[in-house]
């Protein structure tokens, strides 16, 4: 093939590269400022249908055990149809929907994209016939949705907003009942472009995606974060086919311990093909690492089902820990004895539970190996207590032992059915909570690199890999929240996420 940069001059790529030009000036001519935009998508009663079939079933809707009267649902898309990012701060008065005449009795935050902003919305409010929504950041293209349970006759009638954003404004859009006259005209031209270009692009080597290194990957430590690693390893193969990344869980100590024996031993060339994940922030013994946070984690401690509680206070927990609480009856629970199911001395996710909820190390020795039955020469006295190398271990004990206590990653426990998790001094674990600074137990995982990368080896590739917006899309679950996103939308730094 010949140079790439000459094949530019390709009568072909000329009239390509005319069209791509055209397609951005026409695009950009499409596109606003900061704009937010709305419609109403359905607004129905909720009734028997007059001319329905004879015997057809009454249609009645409860709301916390009251029948809601005259009920409707409507549901609102709020979208960014601008071209400009809209911050928490642009939002200069709350925008709300108003539905004249009606009641509302629910919402719920809906098909959001992205998924996060469920959870960004969380507290919005409503009263009488308005809902309010808190501050949130919406970037170009994002939407999310409002499912409204409605009381009162009106339905179809009037839906209004109001609100106010910096440099932009607030539109209803009319319902779409196909594509606009303009985006067909660019497809078109898209069309051209590809005919023209794409085989030269694809043709190329050179082409490869910026963000991808040759070569084996190692990232070891967290067993609480397997899972997430696990599917940001998968998405950079995915985009990446000459890449290999291998997870290694061997827990948080023992992968910062082997990244510092791998670079004292073959230096930081050697070590930039591993990465370390940890549970909180590393020792001070290990300053030679360079620090890379990644994501706010939420923790929990978790019972089995059988326990019968579903919140304990924290002082409780510290004498469930001493051993001064031995049968959850105790605690107006099941008549069950307390087995506390703990991890081995390398786990991040103990460390953290020591520091941030009980204040001091587990005290009790270990006295049963199968979580279930006194070991021999271990007395009778106190809580069984027993030790699991990994998160998953832990959590497969305490879903199998009727009256198991431990503490692990939150979203893995969602895994196991027999198991709880438990709010602490009434307080869940969820991200509403941490940034009121009502829940202790969360903490910030990090990727640690022997040294800074360097430019081009697979640490350095995949590290960058994180910034994009499908490895943000990973980090973001009900549990997990991706640093930046912690920083805009909760003011809580993963610089210093405890100061």
């Amino acid at each position: 093939m010949g140079d790439f940069w000459g094949d530019l001059w390709d009568p072909e790529v000329i009239v390509g590269l005319v069209a791509l030009t055209a397609t951005v000036v026409l695009w950009l001519l499409d596109r606003r400022r900061k704009r937010i935009g709305w419609r109403v998508q359905m607004d129905a009663v909720l009734r028997d249908p007059p001319d329905g079939p004879p015997g057809f079933p009454d249609l009645t809707v409860y709301r916390d055990g009251s029948e809601v009267a005259d009920a409707s649902f409507a549901l609102v898309r709020v979208e960014n149809d601008g071209s400009k990012p809209i911050t928490r701060e642009d939002i200069q008065e709350l925008l709300t929907v108003d539905f004249d005449g009606r009641q509302v009795v629910a919402v719920i935050v809906t098909d959001a994209q992205p998924r996060l902003l469920i959870r960004r919305l969380e507290r919005l409010t409503h009263q009488g016939s308005r809902i309010t929504l808190p501050p949130f950041a919406l970037n170009p293209g994002n939407h999310f949705k409002l499912l409204v349970l409605l009381s009162g006759e009106g339905s179809g009638g009037e839906v209004e907003t109001e609100g106010l954003i910096s440099g932009g404004r607030i539109v209803r859009n009319k319902q779409r009942t196909g594509p606009r006259p303009l985006y067909l005209v660019l497809v078109a031209l898209l069309l051209v472009v590809t005919s023209a270009i794409t085989l030269r692009v694809v043709n190329n080597p050179d082409a490869r995606d910026p963000a991808c290194a040759t070569g084996t990957l190692t990232l070891i430590g967290s067993t609480a974060f397997e899972a997430t690693t696990t599917k940001l390893a998968e998405a950079y193969m995915e985009l990446c086919p000459d890449a290999v990344i291998e997870v290694d869980p061997a827990g948080s100590e023992q992968g910062l311990f082997e990244l510092a024996a791998l670079g004292q031993e073959q230096g930081a060339q050697a070590a930039a093909d591993h990465l370390t994940v940890a549970d909180g922030r590393a020792d001070e013994k290990y300053r030679q690492f360079d620090e890379h946070p990644l994501a706010l984690n939420i923790f929990a401690v978790v019972v089995n089902r059988d326990a019968g509680i579903d919140r304990l206070t924290l002082d409780e927990i510290h004498r469930i820990y001493r051993g001064e609480i031995t049968n959850w009856s105790e605690l107006d629970g099941n008549d069950r004895d307390i087995a506390l199911v703990s991890r081995d001395t390398g786990s991040g996710t103990r460390a953290l539970f020591e520091r941030l909820v009980l204040g001091f190390g587990e005290p009790l020795a270990v006295n049963s190996g199968d979580c279930r039955t006194r070991s021999p020469g271990h007395g009778d006295d106190g809580p069984l207590r027993c030790e699991r190398r990994s998160t998953g271990d832990l959590l497969t004990e305490v879903n199998r032992v009727p009256g198991a206590i431990g503490y692990a990653e939150a979203q893995a426990a969602t895994d196991f059915s027999g198991v709880r998790t438990v709010a602490i001094d009434d307080f869940a674990p969820n991200f509403a909570n941490v940034e009121d600074g009502f829940y202790p137990f969360w903490e910030v995982q990090y990727l640690y690199s022997y040294r800074t990368p360097e430019a081009g080896s697979p640490a350095r590739k995949f590290l960058d890999f994180l910034s994009r917006p499908t490895a943000q899309g990973l980090l973001d679950s009900p549990t997990t929240m991706p640093c930046d996103v912690a920083g805009s939308d909760y003011g809580i730094s993963c610089d210093d996420p405890h100061g």
